[in-house]
């Protein structure tokens, strides 16, 4: 939302909702909205009203089966220790592999 901080967008979503449910709140002064938001939502009150048929993706779009699951073990296990040696991560590695291996 435009002139909001994150956190304040957050804390707006989750009590109303929606885009949609925050604009109406800040129309009808609803209990508790911040005064400050209200401000800047009534200010950006156009924006708003076609924010989320810009924003929102498609719900229709085919999408095919994927196997999503983590090898249990990599591929390339030689080339994995190489890359964990150039780059000294052998302990982000190393937890890595003790996490997909559970």
């Amino acid at each position: 939302m435009p002139g909001i901080g994150a956190k304040t967008a957050a804390a707006l979503v989750a009590r109303y909702g929606a885009v949609e449910q925050i604009l109406a709140a800040a129309q009808t002064g609803n209990d508790g909205f911040p005064a400050g938001a209200a401000t800047k939502v009534l200010a950006a009150a156009d924006y708003l009203a076609v924010a989320p048929a810009v924003v929102r993706g498609r719900t229709d779009a085919p999408v095919p089966e994927l196997d999503d699951a983590l090898p249990r073990t990599p591929a390339d296990p030689a080339a994995l220790v190489e890359l964990a040696d150039r780059y000294g991560i052998e302990s982000s590695i190393n937890r890595v592999l003790n996490a997909i291996a559970h």
